[in-house]
């Protein structure tokens, strides 16, 4: 319960006061997930923070590895335009 409490108080700190201050929900999951694990479903469906216990831990630990993978997909997929950015300041 204490849990749910402290993340009902971190969402209510990282929201704007007023319609012109709104955040995006990535701008509230990026503020978040500084401080709580908070991880998505692998069907996209929605955010979660893992329970505290081993089973929790095991899903936090597939999160992260899916992201790993994701970050070296990314940084592999990026090389061709790095490449051409470097041959044109070059040339």
């Amino acid at each position: 319960m204490r849990q749910h409490t402290d993340l009902t108080a971190a969402v209510y700190n990282a929201l704007g006061t007023g319609h012109e201050n709104a955040r995006t929900r990535q701008e509230l999951c990026a503020a978040l997930r500084w401080d709580y694990p908070i991880i998505t479903r692998d069907d996209g469906t929605g955010y979660y923070i893992p329970t505290p216990d081993s089973r929790g831990r095991v899903e936090a630990s597939m999160w992260l590895s899916r992201q790993n993978k994701r970050q070296k997909s990314i940084k592999r997929a990026t090389r061709g335009a790095r490449l051409f950015v470097v041959q044109r300041q070059e040339g």
